[in-house]
């Protein structure tokens, strides 16, 4: 028998992303990691929105 926590990863993101997540998961009665899954799961179907989320990093990065 596996834990549910041993589906996912922790991983870090923004305070301000946090707090509009919980409110969002808190609003809609669904826990936080359900809701970022999904969310990141729609993102990363969509080829083109992908690639243009990493071109814009890359170039951000460029310039720090």
């Amino acid at each position: 028998m596996t834990r549910q926590s041993d589906d996912f990863q922790a991983i870090y993101i923004r305070k301000e992303l946090h707090s509009k997540i919980k409110w969002l998961a808190a609003l809609n009665d669904v826990r936080m990691r359900d809701l970022v899954s999904e969310l990141i799961k729609e993102i990363l179907r969509d080829d083109e929105k992908t690639k243009e989320i990493v071109k814009k990093l890359r170039l951000l990065n460029r310039l720090v």
